[in-house]
């Protein structure tokens, strides 16, 4: 059995599953939540700025954890109910289950977040046209912080003797992920200088708490000052560091579950 025939099995099962549904409705509930919260609190006509922030803060949220939590489950599932012994009894290799299941996961995400985008965008082009501008930036940096989360999911699935297992660090993930720039603000100390720019400290500080794939998409896709994010001045906080750090969670996670998965006992 190749990594494709893998894949396509994977895929099968994500289709037939709750899986596949749960994705794609939550992926709908998310972006479609995001921009009615957006309309209900916003006073004035729903700007771009306005939509992202609200799109950061339901689908944001929203997405990542459905991915994270169902692709956690993938691979220690069926060690935990003996199948993957069983698997590993026929010509299919540890190479073959974990990239062809990583790969599965990773299409299954970037379908649901796209089908839950294009449904914002027309949705929201019938009432401003305006507020659609930026949703192609928001959407593709969403896509690729739920591919973080489906990577680092997938890892914590391969590495978890159990489903409650790989449930219980997907959840400590997610919590440390969504907390770690506040909490390098409590370490370090105040937030906020008087009224004024930030100082080189305060943007080294916010850029430490940028190093979490919550930090660095918050940071991306919200407008400068808002909760989690800055202003950009030089190319700390700018928007290439930003991606540079998601695709580094996006891929160095990959070699450290493969590894694990190939030195285990079954």
């Amino acid at each position: 059995m190749t990594i494709g025939r893998v894949f396509g099995h994977e895929l099968t099962v994500i289709r037939r599953t709750a899986v596949g549904k749960f994705l794609v409705a939550l992926s709908l509930v998310g972006a479609l939540g995001g921009t009615l919260v957006g309309y209900g609190l916003s006073n004035d006509p729903l700007t771009g700025d306005f939509l992202a922030f609200s799109l950061w803060l339901v689908a944001g949220t929203v997405l990542p954890f459905g991915a994270l939590l169902t692709s956690a489950v993938a691979i220690a599932a069926d060690r935990e109910s003996g199948r993957l012994r069983l698997l590993f009894g026929t010509p299919v290799t540890r190479a073959d289950v974990f990239v062809g299941t990583l790969l599965s996961r990773v299409a299954a995400t970037c379908v649901s977040v796209g089908v839950g985008f294009a449904l914002t965008v027309v949705v929201v082009s019938l009432f401003s046209v305006e507020a659609t501008r930026g949703i192609l930036r928001l959407a593709t940096f969403t896509l690729l912080f739920c591919v973080v989360y489906t990577t680092v999911g997938t890892v914590i699935s391969a590495i978890s003797p159990t489903r409650l297992r790989a449930i219980g660090l997907a959840l400590v993930f997610y919590v440390w992920s969504a907390m770690w720039p506040q909490i390098v603000g409590i370490l370090v100390g105040p937030n906020r200088s008087p009224p004024g720019p930030p100082t080189s400290a305060e943007r080294l500080t916010h850029f430490v708490g940028t190093l979490s794939p919550f930090g660095a998409y918050s940071q991306v896709v919200t407008p400068a000052r808002a909760i989690y994010a800055e202003s950009v001045a030089g190319s700390l906080l700018a928007t290439p560091t930003m991606l540079l750090i998601l695709v580094t969670w996006a891929v160095v996670p990959v070699p450290i579950g493969y590894w694990w998965l190939s030195r285990i006992d079954l």
